[in-house]
């Protein structure tokens, strides 16, 4: 197994050190409450908490075993279920009834940087996007993508809901089911943001 590169992080803020302090989350209610997250390069604790509008103190708890000044990329953390960064709104926002899925793509994104990730051959891609020009690609544009094939970060994000047969090309799954589920899931963490409460 390749050893997992350091992410290098600097904070200097004893904030972090006096959170760390307090009583950590009950196994029980943590996994009830909790979906993975895989580091990524450059990822802090911080940086991570703010994506998603967590409470870094909220984070802090779910992982009080992890060093919050040493992430490792490739180091799985826990985060709270409700909590959706932008991006993994607009992943959410492309899933519908069809075979495809749509994908915005980011900016100075390649077409090779998303199919790769995400197991999908170029003529897969070629055939759902006739006229598209695939190698000129532009921040926002969107991308008709085969369904059912996610990155491990798109497939953590929705492991709360969906089925791990969902993800499999292999193995098929009503999408129209997982759809609905996806509508329900998305106007329900819209309510539930604008009126939760820090209860950890």
């Amino acid at each position: 197994m390749a050893s997992a590169r350091m992410v290098v992080v600097c904070s200097a803020q004893p904030s972090i050190a006096a959170m760390r302090m307090r009583r950590a989350m009950p196994v029980h209610e943590l996994s009830l409450q909790s979906r993975p997250y895989t580091v990524r390069t450059g990822d802090t604790m911080r940086s991570i908490a703010e994506k998603r509008k967590v409470p870094l103190e909220t984070l802090l708890k779910m992982n009080h075993d992890v060093s919050p000044d040493a992430l490792v990329e490739g180091q799985r953390l826990q985060l709270p279920v409700g909590e959706l960064s932008a991006r993994d709104q607009e992943i959410l926002q492309g899933i519908g009834p069809w075979t495809y899925r749509t994908y915005p793509v980011r900016d100075g994104e390649k077409l090779e940087a998303i199919i790769s990730k995400r197991n999908i051959q170029r003529p897969e891609v070629e055939e759902l996007n006739p006229g598209v020009d695939l190698d000129r690609l532009s921040a926002g544009q969107l991308l008709k993508l085969p369904a059912n094939r996610y990155t491990v970060r798109e497939q953590e994000m929705m492991s709360s809901f969906a089925p791990q047969e969902f993800f499999s090309k292999a193995t098929h799954v009503p999408v129209a089911t997982v759809t609905a589920t996806v509508a329900l899931v998305v106007a329900f963490f819209a309510v539930w943001r604008t009126t939760k409460k820090d209860d950890f």
